[in-house]
């Protein structure tokens, strides 16, 4: 992670903020803090170890991590029939009732795959940029209008 940035020494609102700050007196703690704190550091460490972050993982897990996910990945590329790896790799039989809605997924995805196609063969370049070009205002406020919430709402803390 990049250290946060220094300001340059002379920086007056650097130095407005800092004789402000050292005006203010010392505010104590609550009392319930600590119990608090340590509680939930507990709770943290008697979670098991799949629950945490990958660091806390033990050593065998995470050196299987990725054979795993590799493995992974081979299925999906076996069960959806992408390219290569059906030359490559051997597709294994299905029960007959997986098989059949398999093939009612494949023609769904199929019969939306052309509709998408038949929509952006028919619909104008132009209004796809204007679509593009609204989303990014709508987008934009959104953003906006939560940005200034919340610096209103922090301003009063």
């Amino acid at each position: 992670m990049n250290p946060p940035p220094t300001p340059p020494a002379n920086d007056p609102l650097e130095s407005t903020i800092r004789r402000a700050v050292a005006g203010l007196p010392l505010r104590p703690a609550p009392a319930t803090l600590e119990p608090r704190v340590l509680a939930a550091i507990a709770a943290m460490e008697s979670q098991p170890w799949w629950r945490r972050g990958l660091p806390a993982w033990p050593a065998p897990a995470r050196w299987l991590g990725l054979p795993l996910l590799g493995g992974i990945a081979a299925a999906v590329l076996l069960v959806l029939g992408g390219g290569a790896a059906a030359e490559i790799l051997p597709r294994p039989e299905l029960p007959a009732f997986m098989a059949t809605a398999w093939d009612v997924c494949r023609a769904v995805s199929q019969a939306l795959a052309g509709v998408v196609a038949m929509l952006t063969r028919s619909v104008p370049v132009s209004w796809w940029y204007a679509a593009l070009f609204a989303f990014a205002v709508w987008y934009a406020g959104v953003v906006g209008l939560g940005l200034t919430a919340y610096r209103l709402l922090r301003t009063r803390d």
